[in-house]
This record gives C-alpha cells, sequence and structure tokens, in this order.
C-alpha cells in the first residue's frame, strides 16, 4: 500500500524519519525499489528512488547500509552501488562495476567494506569520500553480513551457491585478512552483543539431487566468538532440518532473535546467556527478513509472496 502525496513531500523522502526498505524485484526485471514506511503516519511511500530522481533503480535491491549522511543502496544484479542523500534521497554518486555486491557496513568517516559474491568472494574496500572502489580483499566463498568489533571486521562467508564454513576476520587498519575462523557449515548473518561477543548464524548445508530431493543436511548453529581471541566460546545446535538465515539482536544486546528464510517458519528469542535453542517461535509464519528498531526495540518482518 502507499499514501498520497502532499506538500511536506520531501520529508517523507527523508529516511531518517522511517523505516527505509529495499524492495528486490524480479531478477532481470530491472524493476527493484526503495520504499519508507512511517511509523507516525502508518503509511508507505513507494518507488522513492524514482520519483526522486527520474530513473529506474536497477535489478535485485539487496540492502541499505548508511555511513555519515548518505544511504548506499546495494543493487546486486546490477552490479552496483547507488548513493544516495539520506535525507532527501536524491543521488550523489553510483559505485560501478563491483561484483554482485550484498551488505555494506561503514568501518569510519572516509571508509566502508561492502561483501562481493563474485571473483571468488571478496570484501570490497570503498573509500567514502570519492565513493569509488580502492581494494578488494579476498575472504570465503558468498561473503555476505559483518559486524565491526576493536577494529576488526567480523565475514560471514555463506558459501553463496555452494557451501562455505569459515569466517574471515579482517584488520580493519591495513585492509587484510588477520584470521580465518572454523565455524559451522554457511554462516549468513552476524551481531554483536552488550558484552562484546560475536554471534553467529550458521544456516547449514542441505544438499538436493537432481529432482530437488534433500540427499543430505548438516545442523544450524548459533556460535559465539570471543573477538578479542578469535576462539570459540559455545556453540547453540538449531537442528539439522531448520535452517534459518535472519540474525538480529534487541537494543540492549541481550537478546537474540533468529530464524527465517523461504521455506524457514517462525522467529525465535533467546537470552544470550542461554545454552540451548528456544523450543517455541515468539513469531509465527514465514519471513524472508527482519530487523529490529535499534532505538525501540519494534521488530519488522518481511514477507514475499
Amino acid at each position: 500500500s502507499s499514501c498520497t502525496k502532499d506538500d511536506n513531500s520531501s520529508i517523507h523522502y527523508d529516511l531518517t524519519r522511517g523505516v527505509a526498505i529495499s524492495n528486490e524485484g524480479s531478477y532481470g526485471a530491472g524493476n527493484a525499489s526503495l520504499s519508507i514506511y512511517l511509523p507516525d503516519k502508518d503509511s508507505v511511500i513507494n518507488d522513492i528512488f524514482t520519483d526522486i530522481n527520474n530513473r529506474p533503480l536497477g535489478d535485485v535491491f539487496q540492502s541499505i547500509g548508511i555511513a555519515n549522511d548518505y544511504a548506499y543502496l546495494i543493487v546486486n544484479a546490477s552490479n552496483k552501488i547507488e548513493v544516495v542523500n539520506k535525507y532527501t534521497c536524491s543521488e550523489i554518486a553510483t559505485i560501478p562495476s563491483l561484483a554482485s555486491p550484498r551488505f555494506f557496513i561503514k568501518i569510519n568517516d572516509q571508509k566502508g567494506y561492502v561483501s562481493l559474491w563474485g571473483n571468488g568472494g571478496k570484501i570490497g574496500v570503498l573509500d567514502l569520500l570519492s565513493n569509488t572502489l580502492t581494494k578488494e580483499i579476498t575472504v570465503g566463498i558468498g561473503p555476505e553480513k559483518m559486524a565491526i568489533v576493536s577494529g576488526k571486521a567480523f565475514v560471514t562467508n555463506s558459501g553463496g551457491w555452494s557451501t562455505d564454513n569459515k569466517v574471515s576476520v579482517i584488520n580493519t587498519t591495513n585492509d587484510e585478512v588477520a584470521a580465518t575462523i572454523t565455524v559451522g557449515d554457511n554462516p549468513k548473518d552476524i551481531v554483536v552483543d552488550k558484552n562484546g561477543k560475536v554471534w553467529v548464524l550458521c544456516a547449514g548445508n542441505t544438499v538436493y539431487d537432481g529432482n530437488y530431493n534433500i540427499v543430505s543436511q548438516t545442523e544450524s548453529q548459533l556460535v559465539r566468538i570471543d573477538p578479542t581471541t578469535n576462539e570459540i566460546e559455545s556453540i547453540i545446535s538449531l537442528g539439522e532440518t531448520y535452517h534459518p538465515s535472519l540474525l538480529e539482536i534487541n537494543p540492549t544486546g541481550e537478546t537474540l532473535y533468529y530464524g527465517g528464510d523461504w521455506s524457514t517458519s517462525g522467529i525465535f528469542s533467546l537470552s544470550i546467556s542461554a545454552t540451548s535453542k528456544a523450543t517455541t517461535p515468539m513469531i509465527e509464519g514465514y519471513f524472508y527478513g527482519i530487523n529490529v528498531d535499534q532505538t525501540n526495540g519494534i521488530i519488522y518482518g518481511l514477507q514475499s509472496p
């Protein structure tokens, strides 16, 4: 749904006043779009990028990152990032020729990282002052989400279209891989808790035959890592037939929320002090994405028809 524009529409395009939503669109159709949900009005404004900039956003809008005054719109199949003013959504720059970009994270005011599936799995180093790619760091297969702790970037290598079981640790000062941590199969998401510990959600690996019958599965896990030593402190098994790919944390850093994917039902809540998995979902249903507002703890779930 959407609401009718009014004379105060410039406020509606301010991403800091609402919830920015990346609509992937259909692969190959070039119909990705940016929406914003306005909680105070309980309304949605659609097609913001196109409305403001008079051109399509591109093909498969993967994710959104924020740094300084800009929003970084990661357009996966178009192999680019569209940089816009986060208050107006007006275009600032395009960062082209990126090999299947996935997610962005700010390192400091001058530098950001973007995970890249192409060329064997890389982390792209972005100059945020010139909005250019300055370096590529080789990591594992299908790098996805990242987390920053004490000058280190922890990168989940999801396996992409195959499999991987590594978290790459990058020194953000020299932009070099400093360590590699072996975890469960296909690590896909990552958060940092109130104690500064790193939590990695490993989705597990599923192998299919030519008729898409399951041949084998490995268990999904929540893995806690000490970022000082890079050692694994605990592993919570989530099961061999359950393969969630989404992990978030509440504003106090005490409660994990995990679940979600195309065929994975339910969002579960788990204390960071827990030693075993949750048994009952806190939210029923199938979710393609979840996010938590870090100012008020509201959980937003995204569903795809």
